[in-house]
């Protein structure tokens, strides 16, 4: 119940499991009456946009067994925080694992840039 210019607050939480525009009309009716007041909720969910400072790794000759470590940025280049996973594409078989990443999961805000770490120990000699 409202009095005469009296406010009540609404929290409302968005979740979007899609991405693109969205437009959602709440409306609130009036006891004993058959006005209603509307809001009117639009905006545009955009997906997250990231780089890195380097587009290739290379790391030389290396010694069997020994860890080489390159640092890598990683930049928020969009206007919403995200959570990053990364990994190894191969190397996650388990039999054996020659890269690390740390961290490898982490929160990154918008226009934030955060430092990995790429720790290659070479387990298996090329012939």
């Amino acid at each position: 119940m409202l009095r005469v210019k009296e406010k009540h607050k609404i929290n409302v939480t968005f979740i979007s499991n899609r991405l693109g525009e969205f437009n959602e009309v709440f409306k609130w009716v009036l006891k004993d009456t058959n006005e209603y007041i509307a809001l009117n909720f639009k905006g545009n969910v955009i997906a997250p946009s990231f780089e890195f400072d380097v587009d290739r790794i290379n790391f030389g000759q290396v010694s069997f067994n020994f860890d080489y470590q390159k640092l890598i940025k990683v930049k928020n280049i969009s206007r919403v925080p995200f959570v990053f996973k990364l990994r190894v594409p191969g190397d996650d078989t388990g039999l054996v694992q020659e890269f690390k990443l740390e961290p490898s999961l982490r929160q990154i805000e918008p226009q934030e840039t955060a430092m990995v770490n790429l720790i290659f120990t070479p387990a298996q000699a090329i012939q």
